[in-house]
């Protein structure tokens, strides 16, 4: 397969994780696992909202994305090798999406370091709940005024 993500792909290894900007916006990052070229093509592994974890060729995984932001190799962060990392990641395919409990990055971090957890989504509860705690200061300061 040849597209204009090829340099990249040619370096990727089994495990290696790669990020992709989920809107044109680039505040919500799309993350996946490169499983490895066979058949003739590379694969990645994804969790997608509305479908859940399943595994697809570059060119389905490409589709739609202009950039990539970014490229984490795989770093035995749990005592793993890079196929039992896949194999692990291969075995929740079919696994439902769920944006505040098993979206992408928590599958990614399941994969790379043996734990689903989700920057994106502690940045969101935690962002939410300064909002809740500073709507709730300002209504306590401003509230009682007449």
């Amino acid at each position: 397969m040849k597209n204009r993500f090829t340099s990249i792909l040619d370096l990727l290894e089994p495990a290696d994780r790669i990020v992709v900007p989920k809107s044109g916006i680039k505040l919500i990052q799309h993350h996946a696992i490169y499983t490895g070229f066979r058949l003739g093509h590379h694969w990645f592994l994804e969790n997608k909202d509305f479908i859940g974890v399943r595994e697809v060729m570059a060119d389905v995984f490409f589709q739609d994305v202009q950039e990539v932001t970014r490229v984490e190799p795989y770093s035995n962060a749990h005592r793993v090798s890079r196929e039992q990392a896949v194999a692990y990641g291969r075995s929740l395919i079919g696994r439902n999406y769920n944006l505040a409990f098993f979206n992408c990055e928590h599958l990614a971090n399941a994969v790379q370091k043996g734990r689903p957890e989700s920057k994106q989504v502690q940045n969101a509860v935690l962002g939410t709940g300064l909002l809740v705690v500073g709507a709730g200061i300002m209504a306590t300061i401003f509230g009682g005024r007449k």
